[in-house]
């Protein structure tokens, strides 16, 4: 069986979530604003996006309890909205049905994968033309920056190079880079 994951982004992973994670989220006061069919590691499955008036740390707090056995996998991503201390945050639930995990993938054809990214977590928005990455890395948020750029692609926020998030932009797609030392994610979004 696989184990949950919940990954706490521009703060620390935890590896505990209880087994019922969609009650668990609206017992935190969540408010589900998004549902849509993606791509899990490979494997069909849901994303759900909460809405919460707390911090990332505070909903990571209250869902700090060890998982129980459900009937199927998920994975969930706590993003703050600004800045890690911010009194809202978003939680990204994927869910899948699938009793085993899938392989991350790399999802962009068009973007070369950079060598010293390997991908832990991956998922396909394809109604949405978005794709979104979590993976180990050992290069640094410029190299990061220069990989992009190398591939057409724009930073567009202050000091992209020196802050742990970093937002980038070609034609009318954006790509939002979220790196924390051996940890980095990348959600990318092209228009319809």
């Amino acid at each position: 069986m696989h184990a949950p994951v919940v990954h706490l982004l521009l703060a620390a992973f935890f590896l505990r979530l209880p087994s019922s994670p969609v009650t668990a989220l609206e017992r935190q006061g969540g408010a589900r604003v998004q549902e849509s069919a993606v791509s899990v590691n490979g494997l069909d499955g849901t994303l759900s996006v909460y809405a919460f008036e707390r911090t990332a740390a505070d909903i990571e707090s209250a869902l700090d309890t060890p998982p129980t056995p459900g009937s199927g996998a998920f994975s969930l991503f706590l993003l703050p909205c600004g800045a890690p201390e911010s009194p809202q945050c978003l939680a990204l639930l994927f869910e899948t049905r699938a009793k085993e995990p899938g392989t991350p993938q790399w999802p962009w054809a068009d973007l070369p994968m950079p060598s010293g990214f390997t991908p832990t977590f991956s998922a396909t928005l394809n109604e949405e033309r978005t794709g979104f990455a979590a993976g180990d890395t050992d290069l640094s948020l410029p190299a990061w920056t220069a990989h992009l750029a190398a591939h057409g692609w724009t930073a567009v926020s202050p000091a992209a190079g020196a802050t742990r998030l970093a937002l980038f932009a070609k034609g009318s797609e954006t790509l939002v880079l979220t790196h924390l030392g051996t940890r980095a994610s990348i959600l990318r979004r092209a228009p319809r």
